[in-house]
């Protein structure tokens, strides 16, 4: 374990190390659903003093990330009072990998509300009266996707602006991102081809900001990497996801520094593309959980809900 210089930043280091299920927020319980022919690894995390009105929020990650994005989140949602799934998205993680040609947001969408059904219905223990998904970056994406399904009360929407701007892998295709067989921590996986993950060393100028994150955070970040699927990854722009349902509340919140969607001027208070987004989080890159702003965050969700 990394010598840290915050506690914070020590939680964050833990969410993105591998970590054995009891290392995972108090009172969770993994457990391996079925949808759609797919196994989808889940951990569904309760409070104490739980009631029927409990709200749970189904926590979704983004690209290269798994369920130990949300874990710190995760920690901070139950002793506010609320219960959390969080999952390994289908081609993330514990999660089966089917075709990454087939894993589509919209395929990413439907998965998504099955796992609110069960919510509802009490697939996963309890029965919850209401379901907030919470997604970050293409896991919002899926997430508004999830929503045109119907069973959602509300949504919290991280990491994409309102309206979705234009990530810079749909302005030229200059991610750093290469086969995830040649990169020497998924070699020999024997999945499908098409996944694709960052290549070594190109994380943090991608979804960190200079000066608000401890370098610390960036090599677990480094050593936690997942893949993306290439279906997935050709949609970043989000311009054919479909709106969240009228009526239905939502939450917007960027970080302040979003290299990815607000490319023109690096600072999403200032960037057209960030415009009507309401919520901008100070000493924030993209990936608002672990960057020094990763509280201001979670403050904001949990008043909000």
């Amino acid at each position: 374990m990394f010598l840290l210089r915050s506690a914070l930043v020590s939680v964050l280091v833990m969410c993105l190390a591998p970590v054995v299920v009891s290392a995972t927020p108090p009172a969770c319980a993994q457990r391996t659903v079925s949808v759609e022919g797919q196994r989808i690894a889940t951990w569904l995390c309760l409070p104490r003093g739980r009631t029927p009105r409990t709200p749970v929020q189904l926590l979704v990650h983004g690209a290269t990330y798994d369920h130990h994005y949300w874990d710190d989140y995760a920690r901070a949602a139950v002793e506010r009072g609320f219960a959390t799934l969080a999952v390994d998205r289908l081609g993330y993680g514990l999660s089966d990998h089917p075709d990454p040609t087939t894993l589509t947001l919209a395929a990413h969408g439907r998965v998504l509300h099955q796992l609110v059904k069960g919510l509802r219905e009490g697939k996963f223990g309890p029965r919850f009266r209401s379901v907030v998904l919470n997604g970050h970056s293409l896991g919002a994406l899926a997430s508004r996707y999830a929503a045109t399904h119907g069973g959602g009360d509300a949504m919290i929407l991280s990491g994409v602006p309102v309206p979705t701007g234009t990530p810079r892998s749909a302005r030229g295709g200059d991610f750093p991102f290469w086969p995830a067989e040649q990169d020497p921590k998924f070699a020999g996986r024997n999945w499908p081809p098409g996944y694709l993950t960052t290549r070594p060393g190109a994380r943090a100028g991608l979804f960190l900001h200079a000066g608000d994150y401890d370098p610390e955070v960036a090599a677990a970040d480094e050593e936690g990497k997942d893949t993306v699927p290439s279906a997935e990854l050709g949609e970043a722009d989000g311009g054919a996801v479909p709106p969240p349902p009228p009526g239905m509340p939502v939450l917007t919140v960027l970080g302040r520094f979003d290299a990815l969607y607000c490319p023109s001027t690096g600072d999403c208070r200032t960037d057209p593309a960030a415009a009507a987004t309401p919520h901008v989080i100070e000493r924030s890159g993209h990936c608002l959980n672990l960057g020094h702003g990763a509280a201001e965050f979670y403050r904001l969700t949990f008043d909000w809900l």
